[in-house]
């Protein structure tokens, strides 16, 4: 039994002993700085320089902005009287091209139509009226002057004639205004241009006010251009009318394939800076921009 205790006792000792020798080992091993390498010295290399000589003058400087093209009047086309759509130009449709005075809506004219000929029916009555009234006014004049006539006589014909007369320019405003209204019952078209929306359709009634749809010119649109102000160093931007025009590319910003350029100028700025972005934006027009009378691509 003596014996088993003397060997435990030395396992005991020889296992920690051996793990501090194999550590001491192992540190002694990994303490050793390996031999620096030296790399032999980079050859010696010549840089060629040139020398220019500098030149002080103007150079162009290129602004580059985005913005989107608009147009420069738009409107909503509404009814000025009461009527039902009796007639829809083909060119009244979203999309499609008219010009000014085409006829694009035409609404029932029957009751306009007899309202114009009672205006004018008394509108002859309060002529002939007021002839009558004139006639007896001279008539009592000439005798008041002879004594034949009182002077209440002649005031009283006075005043009828002047009834008359208010009468007579009543009935006249109230035909022209007929006149207008009649006409009215046609929508002319105030520009030449393009539909955006058509709001109406055969048969509807409309009363003034109606919206029928809304249009745009095409004689020439308009880019907002924002500028950032450290930009505007290099711009003479026209502020006051007849200052000179900028002269301006215009580039396809959604198909980066596109090789077409349109030619504008920017025309007036808004006055003041954006306050969000602290741009200023510049207004550039574009001539007929759906080439209807030249032949650029159109914008």
């Amino acid at each position: 039994m003596a014996q088993v205790h003397i060997g435990s006792a030395a396992i005991r000792i020889l296992i920690p002993t051996g793990i501090l020798a194999v550590g001491i080992y192992v540190y002694s091993v990994l303490s050793i700085e390996p031999e620096e390498v030296r790399n032999a010295p980079a050859a010696e290399q010549t840089i060629r320089t040139r020398v220019t000589k500098l030149h002080i003058g103007k150079y162009r400087v290129i602004v580059q902005t985005n913005g989107l093209v608009q147009p420069h009047n738009q409107v909503a086309l509404s009814a000025e009287v009461s009527g039902s759509v009796t007639v829809v130009n083909p060119a009244f449709e979203v999309g499609a091209y008219f010009f000014k005075e085409d006829v694009l809506v035409e609404l029932d004219d029957r009751d306009h139509q007899t309202a114009l000929r009672v205006a004018r029916v008394q509108h002859k009555v309060a002529e002939s009226t007021q002839r009558q009234t004139h006639s007896d006014y001279k008539r009592l004049a000439e005798l008041f002057s002879r004594d034949a006539a009182t002077e209440s006589d002649l005031d009283q014909a006075a005043a009828a004639l002047a009834q008359a007369s208010a009468q007579l320019d009543i009935t006249a405003a109230q035909t022209e205004q007929a006149v207008r209204d009649l006409d009215r019952t046609k929508l002319r078209a105030p520009f030449d241009g393009r539909v955006e929306q058509k709001l109406i359709g055969l048969g509807q009634l409309v009363s003034p006010g109606t919206a029928l749809g809304v249009a745009f010119a095409v004689d020439y649109a308009e880019v907002r251009l924002p500028i950032a102000s450290r930009e505007l160093q290099y711009l003479k931007l026209p502020e006051m009318e007849g200052d000179p025009l900028v002269e301006v590319e215009l580039r396809d910003a959604i198909n980066d394939a596109s090789d077409s350029v349109w030619k504008a100028q920017i025309i007036r700025t808004e006055g003041s800076l954006d306050e969000d972005s602290l741009e200023l934006f510049a207004v550039a027009k574009i001539d007929d921009p759906f080439s209807l009378r030249s032949h650029h691509p159109i914008l």
